[in-house]
């Protein structure tokens, strides 16, 4: 289970989590979507009591109300570790009540009351920005870099797979993009980024490498999260088998 969790208040947080079974591949992709509270046990440690719904997009509108129970114990300032119980009143998505125990691991970003828009942090420091992006045939997961001397030149990195999607359609091949962007400032919280780079599949050699083109629409909603847009067009006939581009959209993190 992938979570990120945006705070509401000092108690509460809203959660949006994507839950992939690792070693069964018939199963789908499912997404939890929860509001939970948190109760401070210690300095250390606290309680977190999670309601919400479960869905399975993939197929439809159609959910289960889902709960978690947990314990979490801070390992530093920012980071920790826990332990949770989950499950659900089977409705639509799951056909029993069996729960399931995960263990988590977990890293808080700072809350700052001062804007920390993008001109600010771009020159002070090095940024590593992770992304999860998602449309009707793939989900990305998006890895960029860039610093004082380099900036606006971004190296950028994705990945590809239709473990993920948001509706159901035949299988489609994956595929890995390793690409340059250049930076625009449109204010200090909005950038946008022209991308161009090489496409290619890990999974088979025997295709050759093609070219892909895009832009990227980065919004800073707070702290250190981003919303994105993205729009490209691959030349790879294996990948692009039409004449539209891929539209993605999703939410990210950068540190």
């Amino acid at each position: 289970m992938l979570t990120i969790g945006i705070p509401v208040n000092i108690s509460n947080t809203f959660q949006i989590s994507s839950i992939q079974e690792l070693f069964d591949s018939t199963t789908t992709t499912h997404q939890f979507f929860a509001v939970e509270n948190n109760i401070t046990v210690s300095r250390q440690s606290r309680l977190t009591l999670g309601m919400g719904y479960l869905f399975d997009l993939q197929s439809g509108l159609n959910f289960d109300i889902a709960a978690r129970v947990g314990y979490r114990y801070n390992i530093s300032q920012n980071g920790y570790f826990g332990a949770t119980l989950f499950g659900s009143i089977p409705r639509e998505i799951k056909s029993d009540y069996s729960f399931s125990g995960q263990i988590s691991i977990g890293y808080y970003l700072a809350r700052n009351n001062t804007n920390r828009g993008i001109v600010k942090y771009r020159n002070s420091r090095s940024e590593h920005g992770g992304f999860a992006l998602f449309n009707s045939h793939y989900s990305v997961i998006n890895y960029s870099y860039s610093n004082k001397a380099m900036y606006p030149f971004i190296i950028d990195a994705r990945i590809a797979t239709d473990q993920g999607y948001l509706f159901q359609h035949p299988q489609v091949s994956d595929w890995q993009s390793w690409n340059v962007a250049y930076g625009i400032l449109i204010d200090e919280n909005i950038e946008l980024k022209p991308t161009i780079g090489v496409l290619t599949q890990l999974q088979s050699f025997s295709n050759g490498v093609g070219g892909i083109v895009g832009i990227d629409a980065e919004i800073a909603l707070m702290n250190d999260i981003f919303f994105k847009l993205n729009i490209s067009q691959s030349n790879k006939a294996l990948i692009r088998k039409r004449i539209q581009p891929w539209v993605f959209a999703g939410f990210g993190v950068s540190i």
